[in-house]
């Protein structure tokens, strides 16, 4: 029963070949991967914080709970952003170049681990030289003019 279906739909319109496959440069899925990477790492902050939250009582339950869910949803955009990088889609550059330098500026203020911040930076700054290399921004412009009528 599974089966039937596939069947009955038209070779062509299943076939691979007939899709056209966007062209991603490695430096953008480089990009994009370690953008989820940081927007995942975000989310698991965002659970240690949710867990001292749940300890803690500070008198007033949301002063516990407003960073945890300002962690959640900025990770959340982190990781569209990666998405949109792995994508090449040309509105994820910005964000993408905005979420490197916060990085770069408050973790290592925020990070007491030196070993930390050393990778941090060294993730960001890989993001950054990988998103404004000349193949990347030809895949941007490229999405760009493909969304452009004709």
């Amino acid at each position: 029963m599974a089966g039937t279906y596939a069947a009955s739909v038209a070779p062509e319109l299943v076939s691979s070949d007939a899709l056209p496959r966007p062209t991603v440069p490695a430096s953008l899925r480089v990009a994009g991967g370690l953008t989820i990477a940081e927007g995942l790492a975000l989310l698991v902050v965002a659970g240690w914080l949710g867990a001292g939250a749940a300890r803690e009582n500070l008198g007033h339950p949301m002063a516990a709970w407003v960073p945890v869910v300002l962690m959640v949803a900025f990770a959340v955009a982190v990781t569209l952003t990666g998405r949109g990088l792995l994508l090449a889609a040309r509105w994820s550059r910005a964000p993408g170049v905005l979420t490197q330098l916060l990085v770069i500026l408050t973790g290592t203020q925020l990070i007491p681990n030196p070993l930390l911040v050393a990778a941090c930076v060294a993730a960001a700054a890989i993001v950054l030289v990988m998103t404004f290399l000349r193949q990347s921004t030809a895949a941007f412009v490229a999405d760009d003019e493909e969304r452009e009528p004709a």
